[in-house]
């Protein structure tokens, strides 16, 4: 028997709509653009003094809740693909 038979595989969108963080995701959906931001490296500040300066249109869940929440959950792994 496989060993990968115990394990149930998920795609990247169930990955990232599972995440236990979803403050860490940033993306835009324009630019196909998706920046996981780690925990307490500057992350947010690197999100608020170079991203949000220098790349239009980009959502994440602490500023713009709906907006991700609609982007996360209608988002599928084939459109993933081309980001």
């Amino acid at each position: 028997m496989d060993r990968t038979e115990n394990y149930t595989r998920i795609g990247l969108a169930d990955a990232l709509r599972n995440h236990p963080h979803p403050g860490c995701i940033i993306v835009n959906p324009e630019l196909k653009f998706i920046y996981m931001k780690a925990p307490k490296v500057a992350g947010t500040s690197i999100l608020r003094h170079v991203m949000e300066k220098s790349i239009p249109n980009i959502i994440h869940y602490k500023d713009h809740p709906v907006p991700f929440k609609v982007w996360l959950d209608t988002v599928t792994d084939e459109a993933l693909a081309e980001y």
